[in-house]
């Protein structure tokens, strides 16, 4: 390796139309990011860094969509604009809301490895070190088994790279926790207020959702637990079209959304 990992900046422009200001961050942000991640790269002797998990997609470019059931993946090169592999009808979606990556799209008949390797392959030097995120669940064991046996491609465990630098946040990070928190309170007090005896559980999400999204909320990751207290032992169930009786309790947990950072909140109401 004889360069040094571009510094914050240097990735250059968005490609395609200008990028929106919400719910991502200005460029300067995820060139920061990205500087911070090929340092790491450097030091672990990785020519490139394959990312699959959508929170850390999301980190270094700023996708934001739900088209993820379709392999989607950022390539890193240690040099070099970073390619983000999608599937094509995503293409204006990703092209609307990244910053500082080029754009490779694959039709539905097309192998989403072969057209990870058409990418990646031109970016590596010869007997290449590539991290990738073994524990990511969006990145299917077909196509692994396809990528794993690619001829010359040395593939490294790089699971830890991105979760460390993730969890020291920015001040712009700082800031919009503060602000889904402000948002998962008022999620909290209309969801509560709603929880009277025959009310539904059903009613007590809308007006979860209601507060929340009026109040200026993104798309949450998860959906509000609405449980009386009967149930309080099933978790992970979302409302039912039970009334709550006179003399019921309520379980209440969620989360509201900024620009995907999220603030959980659980109540319990006897």
């Amino acid at each position: 390796m004889t360069a040094h990992p571009a510094a914050p900046g240097a990735a250059g422009p968005a490609t395609g139309p200008a990028t929106l200001p919400e719910p991502g961050f200005p460029a300067e942000e995820y060139a920061q990011r990205l500087f911070t991640a090929r340092a790491a790269m450097e030091r672990r002797g990785f020519d490139a860094l394959l990312v699959t998990a959508p929170e850390d997609v999301h980190y270094l470019c700023g996708l934001d969509h739900q088209g993820h059931f379709a392999l989607t993946a950022l390539v890193v090169p240690l040099y070099g604009r970073p390619v983000l592999i999608e599937r094509a009808m995503e293409t204006p979606t990703a092209l609307a809301q990244t910053h500082g990556v080029t754009h490779h799209g694959y039709d539905d008949a097309t192998d989403p490895a072969d057209a990870l390797l058409e990418a990646l392959t031109p970016l590596l030097p010869d007997a290449p070190v590539v991290g990738y995120q073994p524990a990511s669940l969006s990145l299917p064991p077909a196509a692994w088994d396809r990528l794993r046996t690619a001829a010359g491609i040395v593939w490294t465990d790089g699971q830890d790279l991105l979760g460390g630098q993730r969890a020291v946040h920015t001040p712009r990070e700082i800031a919009r926790i503060r602000e889904a928190a402000r948002l998962s309170d008022t999620a909290m007090a209309a969801g509560l207020d709603a929880a009277g005896a025959g009310a539904g559980e059903h009613e007590i999400a809308a007006a979860v959702y209601a507060a929340m999204l009026t109040a200026g909320g993104d798309l949450p990751a998860f959906a509000p637990l609405v449980r009386d207290t009967g149930r309080l032992d099933r978790e992970h169930l979302t409302w039912s079209r039970r009334r709550l009786g006179p003399g019921d309790g309520v379980f209440l947990e969620l989360s509201a959304a900024r620009g995907r950072y999220h603030a959980p909140l659980a109540r319990l109401r006897p």
